[in-house]
């Protein structure tokens, strides 16, 4: 007899946001980097209720000196919007970065040049949709999923 178990709970998961550098592509060591997560399904930031070491309701989530954060409580499968709203000291908060142009064209930051001129080029916050298909981690300790 073949036995199938089916697990039908909505799937949950934390978030997990890693601060990495434009540039080079590494994670960013250093904490500060704070965060707002949109729930573009729902329309609205998503607040979180911490209890520990007091209890306090949460919006701006912030990245600990390894350069990352996991979300206190899980979220359910959505589509999500995560600004960055402050950059670590020394870096440029996703969204306000410059570019150097010559015209119309954008300079590679790794070329070496006199000429060209700095101008904004906002970039828009990172949207990301879950669902039970997305790819994620399982956290030892908790069993939770992580979705990064």
């Amino acid at each position: 007899m073949q036995w199938r178990v089916f697990d039908d709970r909505p799937f949950e998961f934390l978030l997990k946001i890693v601060k990495k550098d434009a540039q080079t592509g590494n994670t960013v060591l250093k904490a500060g980097a704070s965060y707002k997560i949109y729930d573009v399904t729902n329309k609205k930031y998503v607040e979180q209720v911490v209890q520990y070491p007091k209890k306090e309701k949460i919006s701006v989530f912030k990245t600990n000196e390894e350069g990352y954060l996991i979300t206190p409580q899980e979220l359910k499968c959505a589509t999500y919007r995560i600004e960055e709203v402050k950059a670590p000291e020394g870096f440029v908060r996703q969204g306000s970065e410059e570019s150097l142009y010559d015209g119309t064209t954008i300079i590679s930051p790794l070329e070496q040049t006199t000429k060209g001129t700095y101008k904004e080029n906002p970039q828009n916050g990172i949207v990301i949709t879950v669902s039970s298909n997305t790819a994620h981690q399982i956290d030892p300790d908790t069993g939770a999923a992580i979705v990064e």
